[in-house]
């Protein structure tokens, strides 16, 4: 049962407060805040929740993963194999510490997916 919120996603945010919200949440919360690189949206999740400590603490420690933003770092970083979704390119120097690189299209993340079975 969920007793508490542990992330909230806020969409379409004028670019014109973007960068002055993201940097107050950060400084007066003590949150984890992520703009999503391209996109008029923050993820805010509570200290040291992310989708790695999600997965460890369902007890999943051996896993293959797939990302493509900043949200899904510590998830990769984490992984026993980790493929970057090249489909961001402000972000391709993040994509150079990944095993794998995947362009973003449905054919080579199936590709991807049958090499690992």
């Amino acid at each position: 049962m969920i007793t508490s919120a542990i992330k909230i996603i806020l969409l379409n945010i004028p670019l014109t407060h973007l960068a002055d919200l993201t940097t107050s949440l950060q400084d007066q919360s003590g949150l984890t805040v992520i703009a999503h690189t391209g996109e008029a949206n923050l993820d805010i999740t509570a200290a040291g929740i992310n989708k790695a400590t999600t997965l460890a603490r369902l007890g999943i420690r051996k896993y293959a993963a797939f990302g493509n933003d900043q949200n899904d770092l510590a998830m990769l970083a984490q992984a026993q194999l980790s493929i970057w979704v090249t489909s961001k390119p402000a972000l391709a120097d993040l994509g150079r510490t990944m095993m794998i690189q995947c362009a973003p299209t449905a054919a080579a993340v199936v590709e991807q997916i049958d090499a690992i079975r």
